[in-house]
């Protein structure tokens, strides 16, 4: 049996993949715990109960590497296998040779067709001129027979080649994986009969394993990616969507000669003061007790973040902080949108009247700007009865099932909430869905009270009543004032 490809199939099982993929990882996590609830348990405390605690920790950092290594490789792999199926035909090996076999006879036949009317041309003379014609006609009509044969034959063939490059691109994906998913039973698997006195922490082999995916993962510089997730829980894609490319630029700087494996706790002290020091508004940030102290300019401290709090920390002081929203969102529009600073602020002025620039607004609920994917799937559960949702408030049924089968599309629910998806799915509304038109007319707008009004009238759409329409074009203008003075 040939090679066969399947797009649509394939498709189906890379979705299942990444479900199984999280099923594991769940999995894994409940083990984690009991595995941290030891290593974290104050109340053993000796010589031997110190080492015993310090082996486990060391081996609970290798699993989480190794898991991250599995979760990296496989989606990596998925999106390969994703990038090479796109735009595919289901093809059968086989059943091309077949259609290739028989076209080529077609045009064996056709060409013996043509031999044999011309070798007739040469006895013109001795018949009649109706004959001489039928020939002519016959040959032309063989010619036009074999070019298309041959034009099927070519794309079958093009096809074919292309069946057989697919299985190249194809053929080294998932190889990886096993041996590391292998060794990363083995490591829990000795945790827990360590734990519970039944076994030795020995695991040199799987340890070799982990350690070589992680190494190889290395190489491609994801530091940051493995210290985001992991350290900090948070997704690097969803902070830079906070903070910006800068920020994460300096990071990156500050973190270059740092390894994923043997990350040590004054390094993760180090990284997490450069952090918060970037992104909270405060004076200085000091550790304390082992807690890091977020001080005013006369170091008193305001505020105290537990270090396994520092990620929630992060990503809420950025939600919380309206400065940082309304700049990112204005540079965002500017640059995909090519619009003036009053367009701009004029979708703005809307928007702050519709969520206060906040992807987590919910309609007629409290509004929550905790980054919390609980809130965010409780939402989802409810999506066709809930009210409005996120930045614009998307509450017509065909645009916010748009958005979120885009944000699911992109990994899971949390992207529903999140605010550079919500800023990439307004951009394709205005500039190749269901608005472009109007955002034509949009942009030759230059009155700001009349692009606000106009925006609010045609992509909007509130009650006429709760529009406050005045309190739109006031928002405008001082968020024009405030993009005019940041420049």
């Amino acid at each position: 049996m040939g090679l066969i490809l399947r797009p649509s199939e394939m498709e189906s099982g890379v979705q299942q993949i990444r479900s199984e993929l999280n099923n594991m990882k769940d999995g894994y996590s409940g083990v984690m715990q009991t595995v941290l609830g030891f290593s974290g348990n104050e109340a053993l405390q000796s010589q031997s109960w110190n080492r015993a605690k310090e082996r486990i920790q060391e081996t609970h950092q290798c699993i989480v590497q190794g898991m991250w290594a599995a979760q990296t490789l496989v989606e990596k792999d998925l999106d390969s296998l994703e990038a090479s199926m796109d735009g595919a035909e289901d093809l059968d090996e086989d059943e091309l040779f077949m259609q290739i076999k028989n076209l080529t006879e077609e045009c064996e036949y056709y060409e013996f067709m043509i031999r044999m009317y011309q070798s007739m041309q040469v006895i013109e003379n001795f018949l009649k001129p109706a004959i001489i014609s039928s020939i002519a006609y016959q040959i032309v009509q063989y010619q036009k027979l074999l070019k298309q044969t041959e034009e099927e034959l070519d794309l079958l063939k093009t096809k074919l080649q292309m069946l057989f490059d697919k299985a190249d691109e194809t053929s080294g994906l998932f190889q990886e994986i096993s041996a590391l998913l292998d060794a990363i039973d083995c490591a829990i698997n000795d945790a827990m009969f360590y734990i519970t006195g039944q076994g030795k922490l020995s695991g040199e082999k799987w340890k070799i394993e982990i350690s070589e995916a992680v190494q190889r993962l290395e190489e491609k510089d994801i530091f940051m990616e493995y210290y985001f997730a992991c350290e900090l829980g948070v997704s690097l894609e969803a902070f830079q969507g906070m903070y910006g490319e800068k920020l994460v630029s300096e990071i990156q700087e500050y973190t270059k000669d740092y390894s994923i494996q043997g990350i040590s706790d004054l390094q993760r002290q180090e990284i997490n003061l450069f952090i918060l020091e970037k992104c909270c508004d405060c004076s200085s940030v000091r550790v304390e007790d082992g807690k890091y102290q977020l001080c005013n300019v006369s170091g008193k401290s305001m505020c105290e973040v537990n270090p396994e709090e520092v990620g929630a920390t992060v990503m809420n002081r950025a939600f919380a902080n309206k400065d940082i929203k309304i700049n990112y969102i204005a540079g965002y529009l500017k640059e995909k949108l090519q619009i003036e600073d009053s367009q701009v602020a004029a979708i703005m002025g809307n928007m702050q009247m519709e969520s206060g620039f906040s992807p987590l607004k919910w309609q007629g609920k409290s509004p929550d700007d905790l980054y919390n994917p609980e809130y965010i799937q409780l939402y989802a559960d409810g999506i066709n009865t809930s009210g409005g949702w996120g930045l614009i408030q998307w509450t017509d049924s065909g645009r916010k099932r748009g958005l979120y089968d885009y944000a699911v599309s992109k990994g899971d629910v949390s992207y529903f909430g999140d605010m550079d998806t919500q800023l990439e799915y307004l951009v394709y509304e205005l500039t190749q869905g269901g608005y472009k038109d109007d955002f034509i007319d949009f942009k030759k707008i230059t009155d700001i009270e009349e692009a606000t009004e106009y925006f609010c009238n045609e992509m909007e759409g509130p009650d006429e009543e709760l529009a406050h329409k005045l309190k739109r074009e006031e928002a405008a203008k001082a968020i024009l004032k405030n993009i005019e003075k940041n420049k």
